[in-house]
């Protein structure tokens, strides 16, 4: 759970998102055999198909046979760079909205 972690950890969580990725958040990049390339996270898992999450939050069934390659990535799907639109302020609004019980 989030609001249980120490503030050191979620300011690097935020601020350096591929310092450490946990196995549920890290990102897939899948080919299918029609050539369609995509990414995002494994949401479910059956025998004969995944549901990939994409970006924005849809959810694609994808039937295990389609696909040519799969891989896992090595990048946080969160964004980097966030220190640079972010002000102290807005960074302690988050900090306090994330831990909130």
């Amino acid at each position: 759970m989030t609001a249980d972690k120490p503030t050191d950890w979620l300011l690097t969580a935020i601020f350096d998102p591929n310092a450490a990725i946990e196995d549920r958040f890290k990102g897939q990049t899948i080919r299918l055999k029609s050539g369609v390339e995509m990414s995002g996270l494994i949401s479910a898992e059956t025998a004969n198909n995944i549901v990939v999450k994409l970006p924005g939050g849809a959810e694609l069934p994808v039937l295990r046979s389609d696909i040519a390659k799969q891989q896992p990535s090595s990048r946080s799907l969160m964004p980097e760079g966030l220190e640079t639109v972010l002000k102290p302020q807005d960074v302690a609004d988050l900090l306090k909205y994330i831990t909130a019980k």
